[in-house]
């Protein structure tokens, strides 16, 4: 997670660091988060070893929103947690990001 001790607003009326209380479940777009899309190479050429055991970030994942920082092009960004999970599913590992906008988006509620 972020460090902001020390953080002081010049304008607290206009807070750069808008914490989310709670925080809030969203869907985070890896492929937009990291760029992973043009990177991706084909899926016959990644060895099997690789795809058992390697953390697997793809696609849209479930995570927790924390907070919104300002950045000084005025652009917001998200500050998440995302779980992920080793390709067999026997590793887990908590990823903390700070994403764009355009990469996250809220679950749609069926109630």
């Amino acid at each position: 997670m972020i460090d902001t001790h020390g953080w002081v607003d010049a304008w607290p009326e206009h807070p750069n660091i808008r914490w989310l209380t709670p925080p809030r479940k969203v869907l985070v777009d890896m492929d937009i988060a990291l760029g992973l899309a043009r990177h991706t190479p084909r899926a016959d050429r990644i060895p099997l070893h690789v795809k058992a055991t390697a953390i697997h970030i793809d696609g849209i994942m479930a995570g927790t929103q924390f907070a919104w920082l300002r950045t000084t092009t005025s652009i917001w960004i998200a500050v998440v947690k995302v779980a992920a999970t080793s390709g067999n599913h026997q590793n887990t590992i908590t990823l903390d990001l700070c994403v764009t906008e355009d990469a996250i988006s809220l679950p749609v509620d069926h109630r």
